[in-house]
């Protein structure tokens, strides 16, 4: 997986992150915080992507999936090439890209309305805009398997501080993907990139069967 990455001299990052950091500790300023925190990754030598920029980069596809509730009949669902999930959980659903370049992506099948921390959203104009067949009551809900991360690669703090990025095989009985990332969030729209690995087939293999 290629990812569209934000790239500077390590040199050129430190002196950015050294000039917000002195003013993050005059000030406190959330915006300067989050913008101190991209240039210290940076400056690390780690990947840092802009999210959106990133899922946009990375494709869509058109998919042909059954439409629910109806039997035999199928609709054409365009989704994003990439999907994204906190790194603790198993499966990432979607109901695809809209009409108006819009796509969501749900840790859960049905989320509450007000349940934000599991939902990744993409608004209008995001994306060229998609096809999708179905009305609201009978859109398939598209999912692909989520992939674990390996414990050479968990970190301490916990999965669920995480998120995994990856090149999705969305369906209605998906199979795992292969070459994941593993992302923190720095704040806004930036997360690092920690880690880049390819899942083995036995992992793939226990994966299939389980998630």
């Amino acid at each position: 997986m290629e990812l569209a990455t934000i790239e500077m001299p390590v040199d050129e990052a430190q002196q950015a992150f050294e000039e917000y950091r002195a003013a993050v500790r005059e000030r406190h300023d959330e915006e300067d915080e989050a913008i101190m925190k991209g240039y210290r990754a940076l400056a690390k030598g780690q990947q840092v992507i802009n999210l959106p920029q990133a899922l946009r980069a990375g494709g869509v596809d058109t998919i042909t999936v059954p439409k629910r509730f109806q039997r035999g009949e199928r609709v054409e669902v365009t989704i994003p090439k990439l999907a994204v999930a906190r790194a603790n959980r198993t499966t990432v659903w979607t109901y695809g890209i809209d009409e108006n370049g819009r796509c969501t992506m749900q840790t859960k099948r049905d989320p509450h309305v007000n349940n934000n921390f599991d939902v990744f959203r993409l608004p209008n104009g995001s994306f060229e805009p998609g096809q999708n067949d179905g009305d609201a009551w009978s859109q398939p809900r598209i999912r692909a398997v989520v992939p674990n991360v390996p414990p050479r690669l968990r970190p301490r703090a916990g999965l669920h501080n995480f998120h995994v990025l990856f090149e999705a095989e969305w369906g209605i009985e998906p199979e795992p993907p292969y070459d994941p990332a593993l992302l923190r969030h720095i704040g806004g729209d930036l997360y690092a990139v920690l880690a880049v690995w390819d899942l083995t087939e036995i992992e793939r293999a226990v994966l299939a069967g389980s998630r």
